[in-house]
């Protein structure tokens, strides 16, 4: 996920490696189909662990609805910047994950939407 999204400022780092976690690590491929065979290889030759994001298998949520507020605005669109070949995992990492001014807000908003809300420093 990491190597398929920029940010578009370098103060929402914080944010956004608290609001991934380590969906950051998590490689995206195109089905799972290519997801079995790169695990099969990983297996074979004992190269680790992989967490893989198969494209075609990753279903989303099309009724989000955002607040509108100056208080909270949706991560994905306020921070990050990616191709739209993998917008099905940047959106299954981050749809539902709000941008607070601060830490009350975010507390606040969090139980009135249902969303996880981080400020810039990650709380």
């Amino acid at each position: 996920v990491m190597d398929n999204m920029e940010l578009k400022d370098s103060k929402f780092q914080t944010a956004v490696e608290a609001a991934a976690q380590n969906a950051l690590f998590h490689v995206i491929v195109d089905t799972d189909a290519t997801a079995a065979l790169l695990m099969t290889r990983l297996e074979r030759e004992r190269l680790g662990r992989v967490t893989f994001m198969p494209l075609n298998q990753i279903r989303i949520d099309e009724n989000v609805r955002y607040p509108y507020s100056s208080d909270v605005t949706p991560l994905l669109e306020t921070c990050i910047s990616y191709n739209p070949k993998v917008a099905k995992a940047m959106e299954h990492v981050f749809q539902k994950k709000l941008l607070a001014r601060n830490a009350d807000i975010a507390s606040t908003w969090a139980a009135k939407v249902q969303m996880d809300c981080i400020t810039l420093d990650g709380d």
